[in-house]
């Protein structure tokens, strides 16, 4: 059998019964940044699925054999153990140095999350396809559009989107991408649904706006965003370990960006998704 034929059958099997095998595996993985980064993704899922037409909702019910979206959304993580999909974990980011410009970047031959969304938007809107590859491209574009609002999924290549670099928050030490992955949220201390229901709040002009645009747009704002991500003032830097310190006001400014994003993301997933399900 070959590689795609058995990565298919494999995905036939799991999608339709990721309601389940999420909660397993969830139970089963045990660190803070896995469940915490699962719940930012499920807490797109929810807005967008929040902003879907009725045609889409049902377009995606057959599709997916029932499950919502938030069912979809961290399957492309869970994946990343599993050596058949090694190739797929370059899709998770683009790496971009402050001086360089999308237009005239060499990005790897081999693919990034640009290239990731514009093909499975591709697949996803191909009829010609199976259930099955419809099926997957769909939860590969649920993740990947809320991975391209997180800031640091559009990184720099000296710090590998600031996995490299060493924080000091709430006594504890944590690289900076585990902070603005799951960290911020989590800090909020509030369940998923009442996460949601604090930051899905927008006009339906805002909206329009915020759909209005391509993906390399939503890259491009979180590039500019990072001048803010690495901003530690007024925090010091621990003598000792010459780790940046985040005090209450790097957090609390940096949440209001963290929710932008998340509310951001959603709205914009649902936008095309009607797109490709409800073009009218």
């Amino acid at each position: 059998m070959s590689k795609c034929a058995s990565k298919s059958k494999i995905l036939n099997k799991a999608l339709p019964q990721l309601g389940t095998y999420l909660l397993t595996g969830l139970l089963l993985f045990s660190g803070e940044a896995f469940s915490f980064g699962a719940k930012g993704h499920r807490i797109v899922a929810t807005i967008a699925q929040n902003h879907l037409t009725e045609s889409t909702r049902q377009a995606i019910v057959e599709l997916n054999n029932g499950p919502q979206l938030e069912h979809l959304a961290t399957w492309p993580d869970r994946i990343k153990s599993d050596p058949n999909w090694d190739h797929a974990k370059r899709w998770h980011y683009i790496s971009i140095n402050d001086d360089e410009r999308f237009k005239s970047l060499q990005r790897d031959p081999k693919g990034d999350i640009l290239y990731a969304l514009g093909r499975f938007e591709a697949e996803l809107s191909d009829n010609a396809l199976s259930q099955s590859q419809r099926r997957q491209a769909l939860a590969f574009l649920v993740h990947f559009v809320a991975d391209v609002h997180q800031p640091l999924h559009v990184g720099r290549r000296d710090d590998r989107g600031g996995n490299s670099i060493k924080v000091n928050w709430r006594g504890k030490t944590f690289n900076l991408h585990q902070v603005w992955d799951s960290g911020l949220i989590a800090d909020e201390k509030l369940s998923e649904s009442a996460y949601v229901a604090l930051i899905d709040r927008s006009s339906r002009a805002q909206q329009s706006v915020w759909q209005d645009s391509q993906y390399i747009d939503w890259a491009n704002e979180s590039k500019r965003l990072r001048d803010q991500i690495y901003d530690f003032s007024p925090n010091r830097a621990d003598g000792r370990f010459g780790r940046p310190t985040l005090g209450e006001s790097y957090v609390l400014r940096s949440k209001v960006i963290v929710k932008q994003r998340l509310l951001k993301a959603g709205v914009r997933l649902a936008g095309r998704l009607n797109h490709i399900f409800d073009p009218q």
